[in-house]
């Protein structure tokens, strides 16, 4: 059975890919509907963090780790990015441009949560409450906004 972490980072490629081709591509109708489609999965992938993991990651990770703690609310810059993204026209030059900064920032912030908050998740989740948080997480995916947003609980 696949856990939480498999899904988390099988997210992480999926958008990796999505931000690959969005750099490559150079046709206006295709960058918006890449960003589009990176913004949903995204939508989603946080989603699944912010009501699923993140609380149990919170209620399990010593109260000392800072580092884990303080990189659990790392989607604020990103959000801000896709927000403008929204607005600017794909065949413009601040569209390129924070794609640019967008891509920058999700590597950094995947390579984060991969080589430091997953492995933290690993070391105080059991497998089987790992298991369980990848199907709750499943669902938190299909129930999530088409675009990331302020979330209540993050």
């Amino acid at each position: 059975m696949e856990d939480v972490i498999a899904v988390l980072v099988g997210d992480h490629r999926l958008i990796t890919g999505l931000l690959e081709q969005l750099d490559e591509e150079d046709r206006p109708a295709e960058m918006r509907a890449l960003f589009l489609r990176i913004a949903s999965e995204l939508a989603a992938h946080e989603a699944a963090e912010d009501d699923v993991v993140f609380p149990a990651v919170r209620a399990a990770v010593p109260a000392d780790s800072d580092e884990v703690l303080a990189l659990l609310a790392g989607h604020d810059e990103v959000n801000s990015l896709l927000t403008e993204m929204l607005c600017l026209d794909p065949a413009g030059f601040g569209f390129a441009k924070r794609a640019a900064a967008l891509v920058v920032e999700l590597q950094a912030h995947f390579a984060e949560e991969e080589e430091v908050v997953f492995p933290e998740v690993r070391s105080v989740l059991g497998s089987e409450e790992l298991a369980g948080l990848a199907s709750r997480v499943r669902m938190a995916r299909r129930l999530a906004p088409i675009f990331p947003a302020k979330r209540a609980n993050a």
